[in-house]
């Protein structure tokens, strides 16, 4: 048996949610003033989060605490780098802008926003090269109990256009309907095919 089924073992898919670019409607507005110079992707991987916690929210208040987030990027906050970037050689960078230039800013935008408090991780890859080694992560964490949740999500820039990002949440606890191997397998390759057009 190899290794990503024994990490499958037990792990269910709640619910998936995709996004292109930012919606505001669906994230707290004192929240978006508290990180408001985050990355637009970081904004996209927020919004696909949004609508995957969206249809289990009643579900998880208590877990959310204890709920991770695994993020796939192969360009990370590159557009909040380059401002920050041209600010300091024009001599006037604003330190306010730093936090949101960290690469681990695409999944703590979203910590911060929802409240999420288990393992988080950023990992500076494609989606069909970061997919694998996140869920593989995320498998770990919930078979030795470090989270009850976890989110997994991937983006990709479209050149001019919004990014598009797809998110995952997955759990240990039984659901009726999902669980089954074809059920994680179609959720991974889903989400490792986050479109780039």
């Amino acid at each position: 048996m190899s290794e990503a089924c024994d990490i499958d073992c037990g792990l269910s898919v709640l619910s998936r949610g995709e996004a292109r670019g930012m919606d505001r409607t669906l994230l707290d507005p004192r929240a978006v003033t508290t990180v408001r110079y985050a990355d637009e992707a970081a904004w996209t991987v927020a919004t696909a989060v949004a609508r995957a916690l969206a249809p289990v929210r009643a579900q998880l208040p208590l877990v959310l605490d204890d709920t991770g987030l695994i993020v796939a990027s192969p360009q990370g906050p590159a557009a909040t780098i380059a401002t920050v970037g041209a600010e300091a050689r024009a001599g006037r960078a604003s330190p306010l802008r730093f936090p949101a230039a960290n690469p681990g800013s695409m999944a703590g935008v979203s910590c911060i926003l929802f409240g999420l408090h288990g393992p988080a991780l950023n990992l500076l890859l494609p989606p069909d090269r970061g997919v694998p080694v996140g869920w593989f992560l995320a498998g770990c964490w919930l078979n030795r109990e470090a989270a009850a949740c976890m989110g997994l999500a991937a983006t990709v820039r479209r050149g001019s256009l919004p990014s598009v990002a797809r998110a995952v949440l997955l759990t240990r606890r039984p659901t009726r309907g999902s669980g089954t191997g074809q059920d994680l397998a179609d959720a991974r390759a889903w989400l490792a095919a986050c479109p780039t057009e």
